[in-house]
């Protein structure tokens, strides 16, 4: 196996996208010129038209990203759960949204689609509810699977704060398929909460280390970084030397979340520091 491969979500540019001031397309050309191998693109932000955007919108998309070099390292998705005002969807309609997402992913050229099944309203934020939640998710993948095998996909179910890492771990040892593995989150290993709405999972490394073989993406999450580009909250070098010890070789992916609640950010100078600081460690 090889290094692990930088790459960037474009989510990363959200303070200058949700501003008007960069256009998708913009930052998948400042994320080139930095020298990346992949991009992440996030269905309800990046996705023109979505949730019904036409195959020439997704194939467009994917041949300007391509004509950098690069490819659609992950199309991170999310499965609705308030599509009426009166009840929940149902199992059969979230199964439905999938697969439109799994077909798009197909044309997008994407390595890895992650699907985030929100947790339901009947169900507790404790750790049974999550135990239960994760049932539920281990349904819907043994489910989507023939359709993510058709298409050359591999499912990614996102391990991140407030999820203990342990229960999807468990989940995906119990699927037993090399086609349904886990995206690890920096945020369960944050230890410091920089926004409000940021959860620091604060949990041990060694978890870390269980979950990287199941490993088919990872998000490099990060809120702040101080004068020398080292990220405040969330203690980069040895998360990395974990990664890059264990011989995963697929992409990490910047992902910067500090404009989140509002604040204004360079989005291409942030970009800079996050991808050099991932550069530094592997």
């Amino acid at each position: 196996m090889g290094k692990p491969k930088i790459g960037v979500s474009i989510y990363s540019y959200g303070a200058d996208i949700r501003r008007r001031r960069m256009s998708v397309k913009d930052a998948i050309s400042h994320a080139a010129s930095l020298g990346v191998d992949g991009i992440e693109l996030v269905d309800k932000q990046h996705i023109p038209n979505y949730p019904y955007p036409s195959v020439y919108d997704l194939q467009d998309l994917r041949d300007y990203i391509e004509s950098f070099g690069m490819v659609v390292s992950c199309y991170s998705t999310y499965v609705d759960r308030a599509v009426r005002s009166d009840r929940e969807a149902t199992r059969e309609e979230m199964l439905k949204t999938i697969c439109d997402q799994i077909g798009a992913a197909r044309v997008l050229g994407a390595r890895v689609i992650r699907p985030t099944i929100l947790l339901s309203s009947r169900l507790s934020h404790d750790y049974e509810g999550f135990k239960a939640h994760a049932e539920e998710v281990a349904d819907i993948i043994r489910v989507s699977l023939p359709y993510v095998k058709r298409y050359g996909l591999k499912w990614g179910t996102e391990v991140h704060a407030p999820m203990p890492p342990e229960v999807l771990c468990d989940m995906v040892k119990r699927i037993n398929d090399k086609d349904a593995g886990l995206v690890p989150d920096f945020s369960v290993w944050a230890v410091r909460q920089q926004l409000a709405t940021h959860i620091a999972g604060r949990s041990p490394l060694q978890s870390l280390r269980d979950i990287m073989p199941y490993a088919v993406h990872v998000h490099a999450k990060a809120h702040a970084f101080d004068g020398d580009g080292e990220e405040v909250n969330t203690p980069y070098r040895e998360l990395l030397a974990i990664i890059k010890e264990s011989g995963y070789d697929g992409y990490i992916s910047a992902e910067f979340e500090g404009w989140w609640e509002g604040k204004d950010f360079d989005s291409r100078k942030i970009v800079e520091i996050h991808v050099n600081l991932l550069k530094k460690y592997l």
